[in-house]
């Protein structure tokens, strides 16, 4: 039904979707909680997540690529 490798892919973006997204919400809701301005939480959260995607990318290349 799946390939032997599907398992691992799953697993791997998974990781990397996990390491992408909890900065982010977690930025959204404490600068929410503390600014207590929706949008500047938002633009907060937007920023914080450029920059762990930009982090996600350079953990992706560097444990997840095959040598």
């Amino acid at each position: 039904m799946f390939k032997k490798g599907s398992d691992d892919i799953f697993v791997r973006g998974t990781i990397i979707a996990v390491f992408t997204t909890i900065p982010s919400i977690s930025s959204f809701f404490l600068a929410w909680y503390l600014v207590d301005d929706l949008i500047l939480a938002a633009i907060i959260a937007t920023v914080i997540h450029l920059i762990s995607m930009a982090f996600s990318f350079k953990i992706a290349k560097k444990f997840f690529l095959k040598k």
